[in-house]
C-alpha cells in the first residue's frame, strides 16, 4: 500500500521546466530592427533584453578582479548607445550559428568596451 502511494506520488509530480523560447541572436536583432505594425513593443522587448543582459554582465564583471575585467564601459554608458552596439555587430551574429543573445551583447560589449591593460598589468 505504501509503494502504491509512493508511485502514484512521484508520478504526479511535476516534471521540471522544459529550457526553450531563450532568445537567439537572430530573434534579439529582429526584435531591434522591428519595423512592422508592433514595432514600438517590439523594440520595447530588445531595449529589455539588452538592459537586463548588460546588468548581469556587469554585475559579473564587478566580481571579477580588475585583471580580470574584459568590460570596461565608461561612466556616461547608457542603454540606448548599448543597443546600437548591439546592431553594429548584426552581420557578424549572423554568421555565428545558435549564437545566444546573451552571446551577442557580450561580444558588443567587449568590443566596445574593451579593458586596456598595460604591459606590467599583463
Amino acid at each position: 500500500m505504501i509503494a502504491l502511494l509512493l508511485a502514484a506520488t512521484l508520478a504526479a509530480s511535476p516534471q521540471p521546466p522544459v529550457m526553450y523560447n531563450f532568445f537567439d541572436a537572430a530573434d534579439l536583432l529582429g526584435h531591434c530592427a522591428a519595423r512592422d505594425d508592433k514595432a514600438q513593443v517590439r523594440q520595447a522587448l530588445c531595449l529589455g533584453y539588452i538592459g537586463g543582459a548588460v546588468d548581469q554582465l556587469l554585475m559579473e564583471q564587478a566580481a571579477l578582479s580588475p585583471q580580470e575585467r574584459t568590460i570596461c564601459p565608461p561612466a556616461g554608458l547608457t542603454l540606448q548607445g548599448v543597443a546600437a552596439h548591439v546592431l553594429d555587430h548584426a552581420s557578424w551574429a549572423a554568421r555565428e550559428r545558435d549564437l545566444g543573445a546573451s552571446g551577442l551583447v557580450r561580444f558588443a560589449l567587449e568590443q566596445a568596451y574593451p579593458c586596456r591593460r598595460t604591459l606590467e598589468e599583463m
